[in-house]
């Protein structure tokens, strides 16, 4: 065997055993999207549903939500800013430090699952998506998100919130 075939064997070795471990793993992190967003959820929970349309800027720092159904809520507001949640219907405003505010509101709890993921990175993969738990004050939940980062649907297991991500946008 001359010295070119041994180092011949040698680099093919080498590389088969470089592609071998890079195939295998497999498990590629991204960073939920901090980006400004905008799009509608349909919440459920348990025999009730809601359709939202969030919009969300860079970071989640300002979370503004408003309830396009069911009917008798249509005029519902919320506004997420700085630790504070307004809320705004048919003309009544109230406010309130988002610490004390009831954990049974789904829009509410899902505008705080929001904001405690943006940015955080995700821990599995799953069917090309990828999945971020988290927990929140207690609450455990897990986000499927894109490979881009974008979320596409949020579970709340206590609560038996499911949220479906539709039409999202990106905002400039």
């Amino acid at each position: 065997m001359s010295f070119g075939d041994y180092i011949m064997k040698r680099f093919w070795a080498f590389f088969i055993i470089l592609v071998f471990l890079c195939g295998c793993n497999n498990k590629k992190e991204i960073k939920i999207s901090s980006s400004p967003m905008s799009f509608d959820c349909l919440i459920k929970m348990e025999d009730e549903s809601y359709t939202v349309n969030v919009k969300a800027s860079k970071n989640a720092d300002t979370i503004a939500a408003s309830v396009t159904s069911p009917e008798n809520l249509k005029d519902l507001k919320y506004v997420f800013e700085n630790c504070v949640l307004t809320t705004e219907y048919k003309g009544i405003n109230t406010t309130a430090d988002i610490k004390e505010t009831p954990e049974d509101n789904a829009v509410i709890l899902v505008l705080k699952v929001i904001k405690d993921a943006a940015g955080k990175p995700t821990v599995g993969n799953k069917d090309g998506n990828f999945e971020y738990s988290g927990n929140l004050n207690g609450i455990e939940y897990n986000m499927s998100v894109s490979p881009s980062g974008l979320p596409l649907g949020i579970n709340i297991g206590q609560s038996r919130i499911t949220v479906e991500i539709k039409n999202l946008t990106l905002v400039k």
